[in-house]
């Protein structure tokens, strides 16, 4: 079975992100139910729309509301460097990544094209949901920042990857050749203050830049839904 899987040339993936109005979000791979999400800065306990007892993986971070007055004020100085650490261990190509400094491991395993099972999402599937919450997220803080509302989200990735470098190690890059992002998001923004702000958020948002500096064609394609 791998021996077949080996001779794709071209791998395509997709994914779709949706979340209502709370910050957060929630991706699955299209054919397998594997969620995760962030929940909200701030919050205690798990907010009441993902109580159904669905596991997923959660990653928060706590602050102290009695010392944040201004909703809109920062959490930490302009200038702070973030740093993350983490720490991966396995065998074959499944393996798990411990998040330091919290409780939380992410399990992962190679694509069924390279070997995996799907017992769990690939390293390439959790890259590709991390620019859905990276966006989404990146434009909640972007929003915040300009006192703009915003509704439900709701995000449809494509990402092409030639297998010709990472399987059978010819010359060039191995990375994504394309990545299509295609986002509905509900404000009451006009339509010129809209494009200025998916301008900003696509300036500002992590991954993105990391992909667009990379080599890799993002197109980014966002729709302004009237927020009732």
């Amino acid at each position: 079975m791998l021996r077949t899987a080996l001779f794709l040339d071209l791998m395509v993936f997709t994914l779709r992100g949706m979340s209502n109005r709370h910050p957060a979000t929630w991706v699955d791979t299209q054919g397998a139910i594997h969620l995760c999400g962030m929940w909200p800065l701030g919050a205690t306990k798990c907010p009441e729309f993902c109580s159904d007892g669905v596991p997923q993986q959660r990653r928060y971070m706590s602050i102290d509301t009695e010392q944040t007055t201004d909703s809109n004020s920062p959490l930490i100085p302009e200038g702070q460097i973030l740093e993350f650490k983490h720490h991966g261990y396995g065998t074959g190509v499944h393996h798990s990544v411990e998040i330091k400094d919290s409780d939380h491991t992410i399990i992962a395993e190679g694509h069924p094209a390279f070997g995996g099972t799907d017992s769990a999402p690939s390293p390439l599937d959790y890259v590709l949901a991390g620019l859905i919450s990276c966006n989404q997220v990146t434009a909640q803080i972007v929003a915040l920042g300009k006192n703009i509302e915003l509704g439900e989200f709701n995000i449809d990735l494509k990402a092409d990857l030639d297998n010709s470098v990472l399987v059978y190690g010819a010359e060039g890059n191995a990375n994504f050749t394309s990545i299509d992002l295609e986002v509905e998001v509900e404000s009451k923004l006009s339509e010129e203050e809209f494009t200025e702000f998916v301008s900003e958020v696509e300036r500002r948002c992590p991954l993105t830049q990391l992909y667009v500096r990379s080599g890799v064609n993002v197109r980014n394609n966002w729709t302004n839904k009237p927020l009732a």
